[in-house]
């Protein structure tokens, strides 16, 4: 009797635990693909304190700025913060966050920005070309603002100096500003 009684508790506990057998967690076996680490040698004279002066065209008097760059801990970006100073039309300190790397497959230099007045950009750039780099932004949509903006052209005058212009033009008015900014390594 007793020997029945172990026969039928078997049976019984896999008539409840069979049903469940398909419902057992399997482990993934395709492993993630680790992207390399970009190579961000030639924007690592970046790295640092910069002060920054644009002038833009429509303006009396220059913006300023304090832009510093840092490699990011794991090495995939170079993290840019700036903090722009209060001007008369603009009485009030904001700040705006790059973050640039290099896409190894696009052979493109990305840079995604914001800043905490609501900004926001994502440019692209094939790289270097002497002393020079283009950054165009291929998220731009005509508004009811600005019509265009032309790409962004940063010239590395030194180690220590870049220059940066650019220009956009309104749609209420057509007219273009141009923008050029100067900044020198601490």
């Amino acid at each position: 009797m007793f020997i029945a009684r172990v026969f039928l508790s078997l049976c019984v506990g896999l008539v409840l635990v069979a049903p469940c057998a398909g419902l057992t967690q399997t482990t993934e076996a395709t492993p993630v693909v680790v992207i390399p680490k970009p190579d961000l040698s030639s924007m690592s004279f970046l790295v640092g304190t910069w002060s920054c002066s644009k002038q833009s065209s429509g303006r009396p008097a220059p913006y300023t700025a304090t832009a510093t760059y840092a490699v990011n801990p794991d090495g995939r970006w170079i993290e840019q913060t700036t903090v722009w100073n209060p001007v008369p039309w603009y009485p009030n300190k904001w700040t705006s966050n790059d973050k640039i790397t290099y896409d190894a497959d696009t052979k493109h230099w990305v840079d995604v920005e914001y800043d905490d007045i609501g900004g926001y950009g994502v440019s692209t750039s094939r790289g270097w070309a002497g002393n020079t780099i283009v950054w165009h932004d291929p998220t731009f949509t005509p508004s009811s603002k600005v019509a265009s903006v032309t790409d962004t052209t940063m010239t590395k005058v030194s180690d220590s100096k870049v220059t940066l212009t650019w220009s956009i033009t309104g749609s209420n008015n057509g007219k273009t500003v141009s923008e050029n900014t100067t900044c020198t390594k601490s």
